[in-house]
């Protein structure tokens, strides 16, 4: 498990911008949500590796994620954090538990959802909303935080990041299963 599977693209070849973008993709589970877990949709960091040992992998990150924790009540997570200007993070997820047994997003091995994440710092769908989480075209989770400003971090690492935590790769970066036809927007979508 260590290294993890994972595609990394360089985003400065995509026009992908903090003011305003979309990840979209379909996602096939490879377990079920009574797992205690976390892992990561996508995320972006500083450098295209196979190992991140001993490295600050973000100055300003995206992303989108489960959160598998009970603790945390089991949701899906979006959020954008730009370390460098001193502001805290933002970030939004879907209601307590709705992603894990039982709730209206709980999923079981070979579950396919459709997700989009979605940004736009004027406002989606001419609304205050600056932050949105679609499953299968629905609204999952929103937020109207004014989005930090700068660049994000140049790589974007679908399906987990290679080796952030030593021996505990896979157990907690990592959300087992498929991504299916990803599409990058440069407009929030």
């Amino acid at each position: 498990m260590v290294g993890g599977n994972f595609f990394g693209t360089n985003l400065q070849d995509t026009g992908f911008s903090p003011l305003q973008g979309a990840i979209e993709f379909w996602f096939t589970f490879k377990y079920d949500s009574s797992a205690e877990d976390h892992g990561f949709f996508f995320i972006n960091g500083s450098e295209l590796t196979g190992d991140f040992d001993d490295m600050n992998i973000n100055t300003f990150a995206i992303e989108g994620s489960w959160s598998g924790w009970s603790s945390n009540g089991k949701s899906f997570t979006f959020s954008m954090d730009n370390k460098a200007d001193d502001q805290p993070g933002i970030g939004i997820r879907s209601p307590a538990f709705s992603a894990g047994p039982g709730g209206k997003w709980g999923f079981e091995d070979g579950t396919t959802y459709h997700f989009a994440y979605v940004w736009d710092s004027a406002g989606i769908d001419s609304t205050s909303d600056t932050m949105r989480i679609y499953v299968d075209g629905e609204i999952a989770a929103s937020g109207n935080q004014a989005l930090p400003k700068g660049n994000f971090d140049p790589n974007l690492y679908v399906g987990t990041l290679p080796n952030p935590f030593s021996d505990r790769t896979g157990f907690y970066d990592s959300v087992l299963g498929i991504t299916d036809n990803l599409k990058i927007w440069d407009y929030g979508k």
